[in-house]
């Protein structure tokens, strides 16, 4: 078959089979197809996010701050629930199947004899489509959510005009490090000297200090943007100005509490996410039309709900959707629980993958869980149902199994509506993404 008459889906099976792992950090083959397909002075203003957990609430705020200014985005983030296309949404839509086999033909044609992994050659191609489309005057800005860590991440062969790590926790230790020093510094690896560079929450002392000896100054949320003061953010107007937006606060009321009033999502997502609003608009000499109204891009950014992240649907049962996979999540959805559905009965329908510390997960969840449903991922990284039970075992948590997601799905949803209960469906992408459709959401 040719590739030109080649369909998506044969173009995906092909490619995920191709490199001998599906994991293989490094920049080194990503950088000469990149180079060859001559991307580099081509593509749009580009953003990149990394952190542990938030990434893709904060591009997603990102994408709805700066479509309300007027400007084209197109975002591209990982992993997809349904299809593939949601990896790579122009103005809100996900890409063609066309734009994306055309796409993954000139990175066919660029590599040669290069190997390239999944993640690499749809980040590639991800690439080519922004190019072309900024090429054509259709596309301002993309958004780009690093795969795993950031150093040696395929989607950091940017030299990006933001970079943004939004947090930092122990998750993916077997490719990050076992410290959050180590892990720190992997993330780190996105920021560029001379470029803006964002960070979400504390960073380890030693990182910092590397950062700056590499002429990288990083603002820091809570520091150098936003204030902190008893888990509020206050008003900029009160105690603090934009880090280099002084023109910006002398013509506008927007505060910080514009950007974080009423929302599930964590402050410093969406406060990151208007910092990175401003900075990019007030370098760019083309668009200084927009920097003196953001109260739209801080009312987009308020309004921003992302889809399985805190996700609350309506009907019998309530349900909670989210994707919370390591402990730093899961303490956080088990914060929204308590404090959102305090005294009520909570079932859950969890399971993960073998590279998760599914004690860490379980202890930071089990207080606000009556009941948990389980059954092991259709994946070959997931977690044995033996070692979810034996961990479920260790809390004592009351427990029931099933052979697959499914049936644990429609019995813990048939016993949360018959004792009136909140059900929450959590664990991983892919429990989501088995679920999704089943239940209509």
């Amino acid at each position: 078959m040719s590739f030109s008459t080649r369909s998506l889906s044969a173009w995906l099976s092909d490619i995920e089979k191709r490199h001998p792992t599906e994991i293989d950090l490094g920049l080194d083959r990503v950088r000469e197809v990149y180079d060859n397909l001559s991307l580099k002075n081509a593509m749009p203003k580009t953003i990149v996010v990394a952190g542990t957990n938030g990434k893709g609430s904060t591009v997603q705020a990102l994408n709805n701050g700066l479509a309300a200014l007027g400007l084209t985005v197109a975002t591209y983030t990982s992993p997809h629930f349904h299809r593939f296309n949601e990896r790579i949404r122009l103005c809100g839509k996900d890409v063609s199947d066309e734009e994306l086999t055309s796409a993954f033909e000139r990175v066919e044609q660029a590599r040669g004899n290069t190997s390239l992994t999944y993640f690499e050659f749809t980040t590639l191609s991800a690439y080519v489509i922004f190019a072309d489309r900024a090429s054509a005057g259709e596309l301002d800005v993309a958004i780009c959510e690093v795969g795993l860590g950031g150093r040696l991440d395929a989607v950091n062969v940017l030299d990006a005009d933001v970079s943004i790590v939004v947090s930092i926790g122990l998750d993916h230790q077997d490719w990050l490090g076992d410290t959050l020093e180590k892990i720190a510094y992997e993330k780190a690896g996105v920021f560029r000297p001379g470029k803006v560079s964002l960070i979400g929450e504390t960073f380890p002392g030693s990182v910092e200090l590397e950062l700056r000896d590499k002429g990288i100054v990083a603002q820091r949320f809570g520091r150098d943007f936003g204030v902190v003061v008893a888990d509020s953010v206050l008003c900029n107007d009160e105690l603090s100005d934009f880090s280099g937006a002084q023109s910006y606060n002398q013509s506008s009321s927007f505060t910080y509490c514009d950007a974080v009033a009423d929302s599930t999502l964590p402050a410093n997502n969406l406060s990151l996410a208007m910092q990175a609003c401003i900075e990019l608009v007030e370098a760019a000499d083309d668009w200084k039309s927009l920097q003196h109204d953001f109260s739209s891009s801080a009312q987009a950014i308020s309004n921003t709900s992302v889809f399985g992240r805190l996700e609350l649907i309506d009907g019998e049962p309530l349900t909670l959707w989210d994707v919370a996979h390591n402990r730093a999540a899961a303490e956080c959805l088990s914060e929204y629980v308590d404090t959102k559905f305090g005294g009520r009965e909570v079932v859950a329908v969890f399971s993960c993958l073998k590279d998760k510390d599914i004690r860490e997960i379980v202890s930071a969840m089990n207080s606000c869980v009556s009941s948990w449903y389980v059954a092991e991922l259709e994946n070959p990284r997931a977690l044995p149902l033996s070692d979810i039970r034996g961990a479920l075992a260790e809390f004592d948590a009351a427990l029931s199994s099933f052979d697959n997601l499914t049936s644990t799905y429609e019995a813990a949803r048939d016993y949360a509506r018959k004792v009136d209960a909140v059900l929450i469906v959590f664990g991983s992408f892919y429990v989501l993404e088995a679920l999704r459709e089943k239940a209509r959401v």
